[in-house]
């Protein structure tokens, strides 16, 4: 990212989680929701800020046990997730996760030894949905129904939306940048040197004042 990094150009690139990374939920209490892969939220904070420890990280701030009905026990993590954009370090993003750690079955209690590592994977995405991953699964009422969501729509609608949401401008100017890169086997800063050389005799506008696909095209 540059240091004109407008205020929605990171949420956007995030908000579109891929076919692959989302699974609609069958069975018990979230059954027709949508799931998101924690998997896909690292990949998606990998590609945006670098590796894990370099690029961003989070630290554990709390974690608790708490009694739940039937002589469950649910544990809760607290996390602070942190980035580095344009060189600086982000304030802490609270993110909050919660799980069973025993919880009742047919059979009787069944203890969870993966619980904790559960609740800090769901704190993680509580985070992330601060800076937008996965944001066009939670916010688009009428097309998708994540977990957090109580309507009746199916899950399975998020992927032909998904696949319709034009790209936002830093993208399409990313793959004007790297195809011109790519057709004359030039450096980045020679490329978009070209586009702005182009652009300004054909607009009048150079790259950093482009603003719709319209423009760019020209």
């Amino acid at each position: 990212m540059t240091d004109s990094i407008k205020n929605m150009e990171l949420y956007r690139k995030l908000e579109t989680p891929p076919e692959w990374a989302m699974k609609k939920i069958s069975g018990g209490r979230l059954n027709g929701k949508t799931d998101i892969s924690p998997q896909w939220r690292i990949e998606a904070l990998t590609e945006q800020f670098g590796p894990c420890g370099v690029g961003w990280y989070f630290t554990v701030d709390k974690k608790w046990v708490e009694e739940g009905a039937n002589s469950e026990k649910m544990v809760f993590v607290d996390i602070s997730l942190y980035c580095k954009i344009n060189g600086e370090w982000s304030k802490g993003i609270y993110g909050n996760g919660g799980n069973k750690l025993i919880e009742k079955e047919k059979g009787g209690l069944h203890n969870n030894d993966e619980a904790y590592k559960m609740a800090t994977t769901d704190a993680i995405g509580t985070a992330c949905k601060s800076l937008g991953v996965g944001g066009l699964v939670y916010c688009n009422f009428k097309e998708s129904d994540s977990k957090y969501q109580k309507n009746d729509a199916d899950a399975s609608t998020i992927t032909p939306q998904s696949t319709k949401t034009p790209k936002p401008i830093s993208e399409l100017k990313e793959d004007r940048i790297n195809e011109v890169m790519k057709k004359s086997k030039c450096s980045r800063e020679e490329a978009m040197k070209k586009i702005d050389d182009y652009l300004i005799k054909k607009s009048g506008k150079g790259l950093d004042e482009i603003e719709t696909e319209e423009e760019l095209n020209v």
